[in-house]
């Protein structure tokens, strides 16, 4: 429950934060610098995983579990479908802003 409403109250700031960060750089420094606004996931990205591998400790298997391969077929099958689904539609004009 509390790593669930970190990563919860995490999203809900960085969604809110984000757009006024990121125009608050683009009024600063000019629409050329735009491309340099997403430098920050490597930094950022960096660290998580630093923190992942020196402060999680790993979970010890307590079962033997095997791969559900029919289930990742299935979702995969289910996921292209979709996908296919919502390309066609918006080719064809069927797309809510078309």
């Amino acid at each position: 429950g509390r790593a669930i409403g970190i990563w919860a109250a995490a999203s809900a700031l960085t969604t809110a934060l984000g757009p006024v960060l990121g125009g608050f750089v683009l009024t600063t420094f000019g629409d050329g610098v735009w491309r340099a606004i997403f430098a920050i996931n490597l930094p950022l990205g960096l660290i998580s995983i630093y923190l992942l591998l020196a402060k999680v400790p790993a979970d010890k298997p307590t079962e033997k579990r095997n791969l559900d391969l029919g289930g990742a077929a299935l979702a995969t099958l289910a996921f292209g479908l979709l996908a296919y689904g919502l390309t066609a539609m918006n080719a064809e004009g069927g797309g809510m802003l078309s």
